[in-house]
C-alpha cells in the first residue's frame, strides 16, 4: 500500500498543471487587473492541492489577486480553491452597498459618495440669482425677500464672478484682499458718511464743506497728477477704488459697501480737480453698519505739500495788484503761508508783481514782475491756474502779446484763469463774443451792500441752484435762499451771451439796468463740450471791501489788507475758485455691468436645474436611464441610482469549485473536486476542476 500510494502521488505530481490567472468569463463578469497583493490561504479537505509544505513543496501559480479581480472589499476566491480577504468597509458603508460589487458604498445610494446631499447657495459661492442644489431641486440665492443686488448698479455676475453681485458703484466686483467690502448678512452693508471740507485752518474760521468733490477708498497707490496746464477734462480716479462717490451740494457724502477695519488702516481720498489728499481714517470702521466721520482732518483738502499720504495742490500763479488781493483769500481758504513763494522756489503759489498803482504783495525783493510770466508761453503752461488781481485801472503794463499768450494758455493749453474787475482787459479782445466789456471811460462806480440774485437758484440741477443751496447751508443767517449781498460791485461787464457763458449772480444796477456780477465760460469758446478744457471765471466786484491797499510783503500785507476770518463775500469767491480748478465736464458714466452666462456643458452638469451665474436658471435635463435620479449616485448634478447590493452567484461567476466572494462581502461555496482532480488544476480555468480524471 505504501508503494502504491507513493506511485499515485508521483503520477499525480507528474500531470499537475498550474492554475492560470482568472480570465473574463463568458457571463460578462469583470476581467482581472494587476498583480498579487495577498497570498492564498491553504485549503484542506478532499481536494488534492499543493500546499506550502510537505514532501513536494511547490509554489502554486494559479493564484489571482484582489487587484486583478477589481475588488476592494470582501472575501474572494483565488480560483484555485483558496480564498482572499480584500478588506472591510467603514460604517455605514458596506461591500457592494453602493450598487457596485466588491466595492464599498452606502447601501442607500448608487455610489461611494453616499446619498445625494443638496448643495447650498453658500457652497456654490452664489449670493444672487437662482441655482440648482445638485439633487434636482431649485435654489433661490437672492438676498432674503429681494430679486436684485443690494449695492447701486450691481447685477448678478456683473463683477466677473458667476452668481455674485458686482459691477456697480461700491461693488466689490470680485475684489480680493483686506480692502474689499466687508462681508455682511443679506440686506446689510458697511457705509462711511461724512463731509468734505476746505483746508481752512482755525485762525480763519470754521472750514466750509465742499460740493462736487470725489471721495473714494483706493486699494492701490495713486497715480501722479499731470504737471501744469493740460487738456485732461475729467478722468477716472486712480488707485483702483473699491468704493467711491461724490459730495452733494452741501459737501455731504455716503460711501457704500466699504471695507471695515481698525483706526489708521482704511485709506480715504478726497479730490477736487487737482486738489487731492489721501489719509488713513483716524477712527475704526465697523462692518455692516453706518460709520459717521466727525474728524475734519480725515476729509479735508491739503493745506501744504506733505499734508497726508498724498497731498496735491494746484500750481497757481498770482499776478498781484494794488486792489482786490485774491492771494489773501487763498490763504484764508487754507493754503499754508509756506506755499507762497517766488517761482524759483518749490511753493505751490508763486507771486508775480504788477507795479501799476504801486503794485501788490510780493514775497521779497526778488519777486519777479508780471512780464516774466506773461511773455513766456512755457512759463504760463507750467501753472494749473493763473489769478489776475485788479490793479485799479484798465491801463496796466500788459502788452498785446501778453493778452494773446493768456488767450492761448486758456484755449490751447487748458489753462484756468480767474480775473478780477479791471483784469477784464486780458479777456476783452480775445473773448469778445462771450460778453460786452465796458472799459473806461465807463464810470466804474462801486456799489455797496447790493442785494443780488443767484441765477436759476430755484431750478434744481443747475449750477445756480447748487451755489444757492451751498451758500444757504454755510451762511444761513446771512442770506435768504437764492440771494447774495455784495460790496464793491462794479460796472465793467455788460450784456453776456447766455449761450456761451454761465451767469452766476445778477443785480439791479439801476431801475432800468440789470448787471451780471460773475460769469464762467469754458474754452475754446463755442467748441463742443468734449473739446473744451480751459476755463475762465470773471468777477465784476472786489472781494475785499477796501478799495485800495498798500504794497508789501505777502504775510504782513494780508494781515493788514484782509485780516480776520473768511467773510461771507470771500466764501462766494472760495466756491468759484474751487469750481475753477474742478474738471470741465463730468466723466462719462462707466459702462453698465454685463454678465455672460455659463452653460450646463461648461459646468459639467448632466441633470437638474442650475444657475447660469447671471441670475437665470439653466435646465440641464432629466436622467434617461430607468431608476436614475439627479444626484442619485451620490454625485450632485450627475445621474445615478439609489439601490442596495445584489449578491452574485457561483454560476454567474462561472465557478464550479472552491470558495468565492458574492460581491457584497459574503462567501460562496462553489463545491469540491473529485480526487485526484483539483480546483483550477490540469490547465483548466480558475474555479474549475482539472488534473487527473
Amino acid at each position: 500500500m505504501t508503494l502504491l500510494r507513493s506511485a499515485l502521488l508521483l503520477l499525480s505530481t507528474a500531470v499537475l498543471v498550474a492554475c492560470s490567472p482568472v480570465t473574463s468569463p463568458a457571463n460578462g463578469n469583470p476581467p482581472p487587473h494587476g498583480n498579487s497583493d495577498l497570498s492564498p490561504a491553504p485549503v484542506g479537505g478532499d481536494d488534492f492541492a499543493v500546499s506550502a509544505g510537505g514532501d513536494l513543496a511547490t509554489v502554486s501559480t494559479c493564484m489571482v489577486t484582489c487587484q486583478s479581480l477589481g475588488a476592494s472589499c470582501g472575501i474572494q476566491g483565488d480560483g484555485c480553491g483558496g480564498q482572499l480577504n480584500c478588506g472591510s468597509c467603514a460604517a455605514p458603508q458596506t461591500c457592494g452597498g453602493g450598487g457596485k460589487l466588491n466595492t464599498c458604498g452606502n447601501p442607500t445610494s448608487g455610489g461611494p459618495g453616499g446619498p445625494c446631499v443638496p448643495k447650498s447657495c453658500a457652497q456654490l459661492g452664489f449670493n444672487c440669482g437662482p441655482a440648482g442644489d445638485g439633487c434636482g431641486n431649485k435654489l433661490d440665492c437672492w438676498p432674503t425677500g429681494t430679486t436684485s443686488c443690494p449695492n447701486p448698479g450691481d447685477i448678478c455676475g456683473g463683477g466677473g464672478m458667476p452668481g455674485v453681485c458686482g459691477g456697480g458703484t461700491g461693488s466689490s466686483g470680485g475684489c480680493v484682499g483686506p480692502l474689499c467690502p466687508a462681508a455682511c448678512p443679506a440686506g446689510q452693508t458697511t457705509t462711511i458718511e461724512g463731509y468734505v471740507y476746505a483746508p481752512t485752518p482755525p485762525a480763519f474760521g470754521t472750514p466750509d464743506p465742499l460740493p462736487h468733490a470725489l471721495v473714494y477708498i483706493p486699494t492701490k497707490a495713486l497715480d501722479a497728477l499731470p504737471a501744469g496746464a493740460s487738456c485732461t477734462q475729467c478722468t477716472p480716479a486712480s488707485g483702483a477704488p473699491v468704493a467711491s462717490t461724490t459730495s452733494d451740494n452741501t459737501g455731504h457724502f455716503v460711501l457704500t459697501a466699504t471695507p471695515a477695519g481698525a483706526a489708521n488702516t482704511i485709506p480715504l481720498v478726497v479730490q477736487l480737480g487737482k486738489w487731492r489728499r489721501e489719509v488713513k481714517l483716524s477712527v475704526a470702521i465697523t462692518a455692516c453698519t453706518n460709520n459717521k466721520l466727525t474728524n475734519i482732518d480725515d476729509t479735508r483738502l491739503p493745506r501744504k505739500q506733505g499734508d497726508g499720504i498724498v497731498s496735491d495742490i494746484p500750481k497757481i500763479a498770482v499776478v498781484t495788484g494794488a486792489y482786490d488781493s485774491i492771494e489773501c483769500t487763498l490763504q484764508k481758504m487754507g493754503i499754508d503761508t509756506t506755499e507762497f513763494t517766488n517761482a524759483t522756489s518749490s511753493g505751490r503759489v508763486n507771486l508775480f508783481d504788477n507795479p501799476t498803482n504801486g503794485g501788490g504783495s510780493y514775497v521779497d525783493a526778488t519777486t519777479p514782475d508780471q512780464e516774466t510770466l506773461l511773455t513766456s508761453p512755457s512759463q504760463l503752461r507750467a501753472y494749473d491756474m493763473v489769478i489776475l488781481d485788479c490793479v485799479g485801472t484798465d491801463l496796466n503794463e500788459a502788452t498785446a502779446t501778453d493778452y494773446q499768450n493768456v488767450a492761448d494758455y486758456i484755449n490751447k493749453s487748458g489753462g484756468r484763469v480767474f480775473a478780477s474787475h479791471y483784469s477784464y482787459t486780458y479777456l476783452q479782445s480775445q473773448f469778445s463774443t462771450v460778453a460786452t466789456w465796458l472799459g473806461d471811460p465807463n464810470p466804474s462806480v462801486s456799489k455797496t451792500n447790493v442785494t443780488s440774485t443767484i441765477a436759476q437758484a430755484s431750478t434744481a440741477g443747475t449750477s445756480g441752484y447748487d451755489l444757492a443751496t451751498w451758500l444757504n447751508y454755510v451762511d444761513q443767517a446771512a442770506y435768504a435762499f437764492g440771494t447774495f449781498i455784495a460790496n464793491q460791485v462794479k460796472d465793467n461787464l455788460g450784456a453776456v451771451n447766455s449761450a456761451l457763458v454761465r451767469s452766476w449772480i445778477t443785480y439791479p444796477y439801476s431801475s432800468t439796468k440789470t448787471n451780471t456780477m460773475e460769469v464762467t465760460f469754458d474754452a475754446p469758446v463755442g467748441s463742443p463740450a468734449a473739446m473744451q478744457c480751459g476755463r475762465v471765471v470773471y468777477a465784476d466786484f472786489h472781494v475785499n471791501s477796501q478799495n485800495s491797499q498798500n504794497s508789501g510783503t505777502f504775510s504782513s500785507f494780508c494781515a493788514t489788507a484782509d485780516p480776520g476770518v473768511m467773510t461771507n463775500q470771500e466764501k462766494v469767491l472760495e466756491y468759484m475758485l474751487f469750481d475753477l480748478s474742478s474738471c470741465i465736464n463730468p466723466p462719462p458714466p462707466p459702462p453698465p455691468p454685463t454678465c455672460t452666462g455659463t452653460t450646463c456643458a461648461a459646468l459639467g452638469y448632466s441633470c437638474g436645474p442650475a444657475g447660469d451665474g447671471c441670475g437665470h436658471l439653466l435646465d440641464c435635463g432629466p436622467c434617461q436611464k430607468p431608476g436614475d435620479t439627479c444626484g442619485g449616485g451620490g454625485t450632485p448634478f450627475q445621474c445615478g441610482q439609489t439601490h442596495t447590493c445584489t449578491p452574485t452567484t457561483c454560476a454567474a461567476l462561472g465557478y464550479e469549485c472552491g470558495p468565492a466572494g458574492d460581491g457584497c462581502g459574503g462567501v460562496l461555496d462553489c463545491g469540491k473536486c473529485m480526487a485526484p482532480q483539483t480546483c483550477g488544476g490540469g490547465g483548466s480555468q480558475p474555479g474549475h476542476c482539472g488534473g487527473i480524471g
